[in-house]
C-alpha cells in the first residue's frame, strides 16, 4: 500500500581480490600473454608480449594483423591455430615472430581455444616464452660441432674414444678408411 524500496547487498570481497590478483599476475608475468580472436586480431595482451614483439605501446600491439605481421604468412598462422581448432589446445610449439622491426624473435607458444555454447572458437589465449637466446646458443653449439667433426674427421690420426667398459662411443673416419 505505501512505497517501499528493497535493497540488495552483496559482499563482493572475494571477486575484487581475484581481479586484483589476475591484473597483477597478467601485468608482471614475464612472458607474453595474449588473447586473440581465431580471425588473428589481439583482444588483449600483457606488457611483456607488447616488449618482445617490439611494439611501443599496447595499444599499438592490439592494432597488428597477427597472420601477416606477426606470423610469417597466412599460411603458418593456420599451422599453429589447426591443433587448436582441432584439440582445443597446442603445446610448445616453436614458431619464429616477426616484431615490429621486422627482426626475428624465436617463442615457444602454450595455448588453448575458447569455446562458445555451439562449440565455435571464439579465443585463443596463451602464452609466449621468448626463446631467442636459445636458439642462438644453439645455433652456436652446432657450428662448433660442425667444425670439431670436420677437423676429426680429416686428421690423419686415428682417434678412437671408448667408455671404461671398452665400448666404443666415437671413431673418426680415418679408422673407417683403414677397413674397421
Amino acid at each position: 500500500e505505501g512505497l517501499q524500496t528493497i535493497h540488495v547487498l552483496r559482499d563482493i570481497t572475494d571477486r575484487r581480490e581475484a581481479e586484483r590478483r589476475y591484473r597483477e599476475l597478467f601485468g608482471n608475468i614475464q612472458e607474453g600473454l595474449f588473447f586473440s580472436t581465431p580471425e588473428g586480431v589481439f583482444i588483449e595482451v600483457n606488457d611483456a608480449l607488447v616488449r618482445m614483439l617490439g611494439y611501443s605501446t599496447r595499444e599499438e600491439a592490439l592494432q597488428v594483423d597477427i597472420r601477416t605481421q606477426v606470423f610469417s604468412s597466412p599460411e603458418r598462422y593456420r599451422e599453429f591455430t589447426a591443433p587448436m581448432q582441432a584439440h582445443g589446445v597446442v603445446r610448445n610449439h616453436e614458431e619464429a615472430l616477426h616484431r615490429k622491426d621486422g627482426s626475428t624473435v624465436h617463442v615457444l607458444i602454450n595455448a588453448f581455444a575458447v569455446r562458445d555454447t555451439q562449440q565455435r572458437v571464439t579465443q585463443y589465449r596463451g602464452l609466449m616464452l621468448d626463446i631467442s637466446d636459445l636458439k642462438a646458443y644453439q645455433a652456436e653449439l652446432q657450428r662448433e660441432r660442425d667444425f670439431s667433426g670436420k677437423i676429426l674427421n680429416n686428421t690423419q690420426s686415428l682417434i678412437l674414444v671408448t667408455d671404461t667398459a671398452g665400448l666404443v662411443s666415437y671413431a673418426n673416419r680415418r679408422w673407417q678408411d683403414m677397413g674397421y
